[in-house]
């Protein structure tokens, strides 16, 4: 009886003892990982409302897959458009293509865009007056002919101021050269004289003139030997030069050319004394035509 009763007591004991020991561990993992919280501390952040974030900061290098362009003509190349380092949009450009010239095109769009608003005034204005399209002739509207023999005096006038205007407006500079018949033999002497002029004129404004990669010279071969001096002359002083032969009424500027020849002629009767009834039915007296246009006529002179 004793002997069962041993047994029993023995089998409740070791249940017992296990329990303890459980108890035992779980109450040092918990004064371990206590005591750990308060000597380390994680961090704490307190999100109301947004995103958890972590991020570190490496050095890496970026390898880019790039090819270089170049233009057949060495004289082509590439131009930064954004600098190095800069950020640029996907699909934006970071270099532009130019070629040779490229100065000589821009001061050439400068120059147009220097008398695209004066030639629209003038062709407004012209059409305003029933002339869409029309050629102007300086010298016939002084004398009252060809087209302009049936307008009076007040509409030729209009039409000649319209034409001044656009001369002043449009910034052109010129050079007249003339010489006097009545004190010439024959053509080889008039062609030397000229030369001669043409010449001092392109030595005087060299550096100008070769500041421009090409040198264009328009004629309408009027004058054939004046076209064999200005072709002789010009390729022998400047590298690159183009003649162009070309219509009057295609061109505002030739016909601006033809009004300051038409000046330059009224200066020499004027010196001459020999101002025609027309001229001064038109212009008035000499001092009108001096203060009227003669004086702004000279500011357009390249050497005033």
């Amino acid at each position: 009886m004793k002997l069962d009763e041993q047994k029993k007591t023995s089998k409740n004991v070791l249940p017992r003892i296990i329990a303890g020991v459980a108890v035992v561990i779980i109450i040092v993992y918990l004064i371990f990982n206590t005591v750990r919280l308060i000597t380390s501390p994680a961090d704490t952040f307190v999100v109301e409302n947004g995103i958890l974030d972590s991020a570190e900061t490496v050095d890496a290098v970026v390898i880019r897959d790039e090819q270089v362009l170049q233009g057949k003509n060495y004289m082509n190349g590439m131009e930064k458009v954004i600098t190095e380092g800069k950020r640029a949009a996907k699909g934006e450009a970071v270099f532009r293509y130019y070629v040779n010239g490229e100065d000589t095109i821009k001061k050439e769009i400068e120059e147009l865009d220097k008398i695209e608003e004066p030639m629209e005034y003038l062709n407004r204005e012209l059409s305003l007056l029933g002339l869409e399209n029309h050629c102007i002739h300086t010298g016939p509207i002084i004398r009252k002919e060809e087209e302009y023999s049936e307008m009076d005096y007040i509409e030729r006038r209009k039409i000649f101021n319209k034409m001044v205007t656009f001369m002043r407006q449009s910034g052109v500079k010129y050079k007249a050269f003339h010489i006097e018949k009545k004190h010439i033999e024959d053509i080889v002497e008039a062609t030397g004289k000229l030369s001669k002029q043409i010449s001092v004129f392109i030595r005087e404004h060299y550096d100008f003139l070769l500041s421009f990669d090409l040198v264009k010279i328009y004629y309408d071969n009027g004058q054939v030997e004046l076209n064999k001096i200005l072709s002789t002359l010009f390729n022998a002083f400047l590298p690159r030069v183009e003649f162009r032969k070309v219509k009057p009424s295609d061109y505002r500027l030739f016909q601006v050319a033809d009004m300051i020849c038409t000046f330059e002629l009224l200066k020499l009767k004027i010196q001459n004394h020999s101002f025609s009834k027309s001229e001064q039915i038109f212009f008035g007296s000499v001092n009108d035509l001096k203060r009227n246009y003669l004086k702004i006529v000279k500011r357009q002179d390249i050497d005033h």
